[in-house]
């Protein structure tokens, strides 16, 4: 039971990471006048949006093998 609560926090980081970094690009957007405020708002989006792929993607690899393995029993 502990692994699939460690995997569901993992998950939940990986989306919240993943909209954090899509509310920098929003913020991003909304930043036309001061080019320097947008372009560190692009590379911190760019940074979470990497990160909750990474996290995302690693959970649902992970999700995937099991059930896989679960149908070779």
């Amino acid at each position: 039971m502990n692994e699939h609560l460690f995997s569901d926090i993992v998950f939940y980081f990986g989306a919240g990471f993943f909209f954090l970094g899509l509310l920098f690009f929003i913020v991003a957007i909304a930043r036309r006048r001061n080019p320097a405020a947008r372009k560190l708002y692009v590379q911190g989006g760019v940074i979470f949006v990497g990160i909750g792929l990474l996290l995302l993607l690693r959970e649902t690899k992970l999700a995937y093998l099991e059930s896989f393995a679960k149908t070779l029993q």
